[in-house]
Order: structure tokens, then sequence, then C-alpha cells
């Protein structure tokens, strides 16, 4: 990924936990809100970027494996 690719999704998620935060803070008016919202936020936002490079890693994983299901029927009918 391209450093500015990575800056900007960097900076995009700085912008929305300070924007879910203050969302928070100004709906529910406790401080503990202003804190505990933005870490729901990052946790969520760094699980789905994971997820999404998992499955990418494992389509590319299942694209190099060989195609085994005609042994399996080979041997069942042995």
């Amino acid at each position: 990924m391209s450093t500015t690719k990575r800056f900007s999704d960097q900076l995009l998620m700085i912008i929305t936990i300070v924007l879910v935060g203050f969302l928070a803070l100004a709906f529910t008016g406790s401080i503990f809100t202003l804190v505990f919202a933005p870490i729901v936020v990052y946790v969520l936002w760094r699980d789905s970027k994971r997820i999404k490079e998992l499955e990418k890693q494992l389509a590319e994983l299942e694209n190099l494996s060989p195609k085994k299901s005609g042994t399996k029927e080979v041997n069942k009918g042995a």
C-alpha cells in the first residue's frame, strides 16, 4: 500500500474517531462516552481492516491449492 493511501486511511480514521466521540458526548452528555466511543470505533475499524486482509490472503491461498474434489470421489467409490 502506498504511503499516501496509508496516510489518508489514518487521517480518515482519526476524523471519524473524533467525530464519533463528540457526537457521543453531545447525545449522552457523559464524559465516559467521549472516551469509550472512540475506542470502540478504533477497535471495529482495525478489526474490519484485518478481516479484509485475511480474506484476501485466504482467496490467494485457495487459488494456489490444487483441486481435490476428484480424488475424494474416487476414494469413496473404492
